[in-house]
């Protein structure tokens, strides 16, 4: 708990359209949930030009520690403010603009998952939608629009053929009251356009819901710089979930969107939620210089004291073993307590690079099978529940699911974010969580190198311990948020219960850039 004295610390957060307010908290605080890694040119190296890699942060903070964050992220915000211990007091000041008229009869011409999505959007002004195929896009606008019949919509997409396509698939199914809007006049009047996001004379403050379709191509910079300045009372972006966003391109489809308030059921089931923890590797110096085959076979493969802390914890998990986890540095809390209770019975796994490294895990594991690439199988492996199951990286590729409780990556270099058959997903549909055993290995730069650039967080996974990013307010970039002019109001003066004068001001034109 975040405490001042005796008292608990108190954070005000403060939403209008586009943008939220956060005050009471340290700068550091609010970032650390908005923040991402990105690479960027800097002087040096033979060259005289070299990559260097370093923090940003969606938000802005002024002179007084304000922090001023996109208005979708004000829920990753306040979770991870409440996470830190802080009371934390939120004011939603959004509000449609009009009374939107909501079409009732339109219960009793959908489907159940069609209902549920309708009862998302009347719930949220802002969010994402994630769908899987180019009908369920279409689809899930028209039901916007039908909803509320009478509300201006406002449907953008990236290009023109796109608009051009969207446009003519929408047409049928909204009785071909849809107009293309190119900049012209030819919008005006019109309850349904749909246009390109950098058709700036699109936007005007008379559309009641604006629908990104394609939002995950936000990230470009002048998307985002359009959607924040015009961003409206309803806001909802469209995304295809058949593949994870970099964290950069999720942070800034949330800003504009929200959060994910609703996903059409996968027919393969929900994915799992990954939690990964960090075991510290013990230290051994390397031996000379090395070819890289031989520094894999030594620091790796062969490395008695690696191996043996590998073998210590993933028994630990299979006897439910905490006071050995404890000694490894896995300080594992109550959330995770039903994967190690006695009762539970974890799954455990471990992902190797090669069947050496297996056989030398296997002497420490009696009762355990190694599953290698030798596997005679002329089409994709069957199996898929693995329980105390040491298993290479090249079977693991050919899996159609990794179903296990407990994934110990002891392979090291590259991460299991690229494996297809992982996280597993269940088939009854119901949430559940994976724990990662991330191996970090530090006994050259080269290996904390490697450790540092398994960015799970990029793929939304919760993260704890040392791949978990950490933020200063020194070492962050912090991008300036967009505003159409030098001031721009974040909650309405018209507020009876807000004092006026809430004002985000960019240094100048070219910090007002999203780089």
């Amino acid at each position: 708990m975040v405490r001042r004295g005796l008292h608990t610390q108190h954070v005000r957060v403060q939403v209008a359209a586009g943008f939220a307010m956060v005050t009471g908290a340290p700068p550091t605080d609010v970032l650390s949930p908005v923040s991402f890694t990105r690479h960027s040119f800097a002087p040096g190296g033979r060259t005289g030009c070299r990559w260097k890699k370093e923090t940003a942060a969606m938000a802005d903070v002024n002179d007084d520690g304000t922090v001023i964050v996109p208005a979708g992220l004000t829920d990753r915000v306040v979770a991870s403010l409440r996470a830190e211990g802080y009371a934390v007091t939120f004011d939603d000041h959004r509000q449609d603009r009009r009374q939107l008229q909501v079409n009732q009869r339109l219960r009793d011409v959908v489907t159940d998952t069609e209902q549920s999505l309708l009862d998302a959007i009347e719930h949220h002004f802002s969010g994402q939608i994630l769908i899987r195929s180019e009908t369920q896009r279409v689809r899930a606008i028209e039901l916007v629009c039908r909803r509320y019949p009478r509300a201006r919509v406002l449907i953008l997409a990236a290009t023109k053929d796109q608009v051009r396509r969207l446009h003519h698939k929408l047409r049928p199914g909204l009785r071909y009251d849809v107009r293309v809007g190119t900049g012209s006049k030819q919008y005006r009047g019109a309850n349904r356009v749909v246009a390109t996001m950098a058709s700036g004379q699109i936007y005007d403050d008379a559309w009641d819901i604006i629908v990104y379709a394609f939002a995950e191509q936000l990230a470009g910079k002048r998307a985002f710089e359009h959607a924040l300045d015009n961003a409206g009372p309803r806001v909802y972006g469209l995304i295809k979930s058949n593949r994870p966003l970099p964290l950069r391109t999720q942070l800034i489809v949330e800003g504009v969107c929200g959060p994910v308030i609703h996903e059409v059921p996968d027919p393969r089931g929900r994915e799992a939620d990954v939690r990964v923890v960090t075991l510290q590797a013990p230290w051994m110096p390397v031996p000379g210089k090395l070819t890289p085959l031989e520094r894999k076979r030594k620091m790796y493969w062969h490395n008695d004291k690696r191996n043996t802390a590998i073998a210590d914890v993933a028994e630990a998990f299979v006897d439910g073993d905490r006071e050995s986890l404890w000694q490894h540095g896995l300080l594992l809390d109550d959330d995770v307590d039903p994967v190690i209770e006695d009762n539970a019975d974890p799954r455990v796994a471990i992902v190797v690079e090669s069947p050496a490294h297996g056989r030398a895990l296997l002497d420490r594991l009696p009762g355990w099978q190694l599953l290698d690439g030798a596997a005679q199988h002329d089409d994709q492996d069957s199996v898929e529940a693995l329980d105390r199951v040491i298993i290479t990286l090249v079977r693991a590729a050919r899996l159609r699911q990794i179903d296990c409780d407990v994934l110990v990556w002891a392979a090291g270099g590259c991460s299991c974010i690229d494996m297809k058959g992982f996280p597993p997903r269940s088939k009854d549909d119901q949430r559940r969580e994976v724990l990662l055993v991330d191996v970090a290995d530090d006994f050259d730069d080269m290996a904390v190198e490697e450790a540092g650039s398994r960015q799970y967080q990029d793929r939304g996974w919760r993260v704890d311990g040392l791949n978990a990013r950490r933020v200063t307010r020194d070492s962050v970039q912090l991008i300036k948020m967009p505003t159409p002019a030098r001031e721009q109001t974040i909650v309405a003066h018209s507020q009876p219960d807000v004092p006026p004068g809430i004002i985000i001001t960019p240094n100048n034109e070219e910090d007002a850039c999203l780089t």
